[in-house]
């Protein structure tokens, strides 16, 4: 089994679970953009089709032309023109209905997929949804015991010519086959990794259980109790007197946590030879906080010279003052938490 930190876990029905898939905002938006594009257009189209003159006070022969032979049409056999029509007006319908569902998604998000030793637990969209006046997609959240899972496999779909792994990725899909020979399907168009990405992290997960970190107070003599704390120099006080106490124990078998109290998102500091080592869990990130973190550790590192830096979602901190200015510099510019909102800063055992 593979231990992991269970700050990086999620609690479900099939017990803990870690992120596989991350949601991205930017296929929504993408996707939001490009249905109302082709809505718009079947719009314009039907428009120029009947009434070119709604649009064009002059209009172009081949416009002129189509509109004859459309009038023509309607006279000769109204049913098939009406017909023609109408099927032609519910795609665009479709896809407008398609542009803002996505639009409503970039903007509220919350799509996940997560895996585990006890299974895997998911939330997809599934079809625009009528109760929303279709202007949102309805959610298919599922958890599914490993008990129960027979086979799964997950196929990409590649755009023609598209030889690389990580390039031309369009729609994967998501088969799992359970114990009593049914079959369910999931699309993970929402998701930002490519289906082989996905297929890998999962078969990690699979064999993945929390490490057992148990916050403590009584670690040894000057070690940092578990303190919540609302006020910003509180807050300063309390991370600060968390890193002295771990520096002080100097023996690498402890780990400093900081969240926030309503959405879990943290940061740790651990010891890595005699410095302090800064990580921002990347599971725990949706998309806008990661390219918020990105840009952020980019700017810090540009700013110091010397030594060398950790790489991906951890940084090294001169020292406790240092370490203590980029949490609250993290929570303030990439978890964009109020200064009111309340810090919890705890001991972990390694």
């Amino acid at each position: 089994m593979i231990e992991m930190n269970p700050f990086y876990a999620h609690e479900s029905a099939v017990g803990p679970v870690f992120d596989v898939a991350t949601w991205s905002r930017r296929k929504a938006w993408t996707t939001a953009a490009g249905t109302l594009v082709f809505g718009l257009l079947v719009a314009v189209g039907v428009a120029c089709v009947w009434q070119p003159k709604l649009l064009f006070e002059e209009p172009p022969d081949v416009i002129a032309d189509i509109n004859e032979e459309t009038l023509k049409l309607a006279e000769d056999n109204p049913w098939a023109a009406y017909a023609v029509t109408g099927v032609v007006g519910l795609l665009g319908l479709g896809a407008l209905a398609a542009a803002f569902a996505s639009a409503a998604d970039a903007i509220e998000g919350g799509y996940y997929f997560r895996a585990g030793p006890g299974g895997i637990s998911l939330c997809v969209p599934q079809g625009i949804d009528f109760n929303k006046f279709c202007l949102g997609f309805k959610r298919l959240e599922v958890d599914i015991p490993m008990s129960r899972i027979a086979d799964w496999t997950i196929v990409q779909q590649k755009e023609i010519g598209s030889m690389s792994r990580n390039a031309g990725n369009r729609a994967a899909f998501l088969t799992i086959q359970t114990t009593d020979g049914k079959k369910q399907g999931f699309t993970l168009d929402c998701f930002r990794e490519p289906a082989w990405v996905v297929h890998n992290k999962i078969n990690d997960a699979l064999q993945m259980v929390p490490a057992q970190l148990e916050p403590t107070s009584e670690l040894a003599p000057g070690s940092a109790p578990v303190q919540t704390a609302s006020d910003i120099e509180a807050k300063h006080d309390a991370i600060l007197e968390a890193l002295t106490a771990m520096i002080q124990r100097s023996n690498g078998d402890s780990a400093i946590v900081v969240s926030d109290v309503a959405n879990a998102k943290c940061v740790q500091f651990v010891l890595s030879d005699n410095a302090i080592i800064i990580d921002l869990p990347e599971q725990g990130m949706d998309g806008s906080e990661r390219a918020r973190a990105s840009e952020y550790l980019r700017r810090v590192r540009q700013g110091r010279t010397g030594g060398s830096e950790p790489s991906g979602f951890q940084m090294a901190a001169a020292n406790v003052n240092d370490a203590t200015q980029l949490a609250l510099e993290v929570f303030d510019h990439v978890y964009r938490l109020r200064q009111d909102d309340p810090l919890k800063v705890e001991c972990v055992s390694l």
